[in-house]
């Protein structure tokens, strides 16, 4: 209108008169020149809707992804919908230990209770032997790119690596779960399992004794915001003075069970070390490629009297099931340890980097917080210089030792000793080995029969 050339079309007149173009900074100039003509978009908030309805079916598709169960059932756990990832990799791992795919239905997530611990994450401990865990982003990321391999790790003859059933989202609150086995469960009557250690072992100075004697040692650290109390270094340089006063008791037993935890002895027998060496090389190697640090090796102990009283309290004995004598009350005793490797989702950052360089100055060594190639350098040495071959073998399994009296040729006086397999007709044997002898401190090595020898 200021340029008084714009014509106002009529109903049905020709398109060419609605085209308007913008030249020479004059708005509203009509333009005749058909090459330079440059449409008026006559609904101006079309592209703005087009662009909404795009967005929200997207956004609809994503929740349609999310919801979608695949194969596993039910779709809903605690009647909120879910989200599962890779199941028909774990689905293969819970046939193969006999877990039902239901197994959570009766889950609920009131059920999570904080873990303890430094950055302890919420778990719920079911029946069965299943534990649910709260994962962060990191750990769900780590998982969702380590699964495939995890699992056949898992489904190997053997590992010490946790078995993971199911890895789901609570698409509500956009949290992330995974469901495992639990380390510590024994079958058996709750009341007459005493668990006589529980240890947490990275192979550096951060190993601690969680449970002694069936009794929780609580955690009482040592933290650079904790420097004002007059404790803060008697501890580690002079318990024995007179500021001995001054430590409180938790934490002197809890750091008296930190140093047994790093310098004390585990033991197996020659053919159990032998595995578990085997084993825990093959969990090592897989982790240092997966470029893990900080993870744990868990360790429970039951200890018994004797077989009866360990088939009185309902425990079914394992591969790691052995004879040896404490070391604090000199009895022989029956132990069944209980073994599995936890937290290996943890890469290493920047975070961890400036970690290590802080620590490196004033926490003691070895430390936890170094490079993934490193930890499982130390990890690995560390704990198979910790179990040594010095138990016995458990004397009624029949890949074990047996209990007999034999008359040595030439004497009428019958002997207590061990045997391997059958007995040979030629009587004629060597001096025998008393049953199930102690165990000092430090270990004394003890010679196993070779397959020339009949009985020792």
């Amino acid at each position: 209108e200021r340029a008084g050339n714009t014509q106002i079309p009529e109903p049905g007149g020709h398109p060419r008169d609605q085209n308007f173009a913008c030249m020479d900074g004059m708005p509203g100039q009509q333009n005749n020149d058909e090459n330079n003509v440059a449409p008026v978009n006559p609904q101006p908030d079309k592209p703005m809707k087009d662009t909404e309805r795009k967005v929200e079916q997207a956004a609809e598709e994503e929740k349609v992804a999310l919801k979608k169960p695949g194969k596993w059932e039910p779709e809903v756990i605690d009647g909120k919908s879910i989200r599962i990832f890779d199941d028909n990799h774990f689905k293969d791992v819970r046939e193969k230990y006999g877990v039902r795919d239901d197994f959570l239905s009766n889950f609920k997530f009131s059920d999570l209770g904080e873990a303890g611990g430094k950055g302890g994450s919420p778990l719920a401990f079911l029946p069965g032997g299943i534990i649910v865990k709260e994962l962060s982003q990191g750990d769900h990321e780590s998982l969702l790119e380590m699964t495939d391999s995890l699992c056949k790790r898992i489904l190997e003859k053997r590992s010490f690596l946790v078995r993971f059933y199911l890895h789901f989202c609570d698409i509500t609150s956009g949290r992330y779960y995974a469901a495992m086995n639990n380390v510590f469960h024994a079958e058996g009557i709750k009341e007459k399992i005493v668990w006589k250690y529980l240890f947490d072992l990275k192979g550096s100075r951060d190993d601690k004794l969680i449970t002694e004697d069936g009794k929780r040692i609580h955690e009482v650290h040592r933290r650079w915001y904790l420097c004002y109390n007059c404790w803060y270094c008697c501890d580690c340089c002079c318990s024995d003075t007179c500021c001995y006063d001054c430590i409180p008791e938790e934490r002197t037993r809890y750091y008296a069970g930190k140093r047994f935890a790093f310098n004390g002895k585990l033991h197996l027998t020659s053919k159990q070390r032998d595995e578990f060496s085997d084993t825990l090389k093959r969990d090592v190697d897989y982790l240092r490629e997966r470029q893990v640090m900080d993870y744990s090796l868990l360790v429970g102990v039951q200890a018994f009297d004797s077989m009866e009283d360990a088939k009185r309290a309902g425990v079914t004995l394992n591969d790691f099931a052995c004879n040896i004598t404490d070391s604090k009350s000199g009895k022989k005793m029956v132990y069944v340890y209980y073994m599995g490797i936890v937290d290996f989702f943890q890469k290493w950052n920047f975070a961890k980097t400036i970690a290590n360089v802080l620590k490196s100055c004033c926490a003691p060594h070895p430390l936890s917080t170094v490079r993934p190639e490193k930890y499982a350098q130390q990890f690995e040495t560390h704990l198979l210089n910790k179990f040594t071959s010095n138990a016995r073998e458990l004397s009624d399994q029949s890949i074990g030792h047996i209990e007999t009296k034999l008359e040595i040729k030439g004497e009428n006086t019958p002997v207590v000793c061990s045997i391997r397999g059958s007995v040979s007709k030629d009587t004629s044997l060597r001096a025998a080995k008393p049953l199930n002898p102690p165990i000092s401190s430090p270990p004394v090595t003890t010679d196993e029969p070779n397959d020339s020898q009949q009985a020792s």
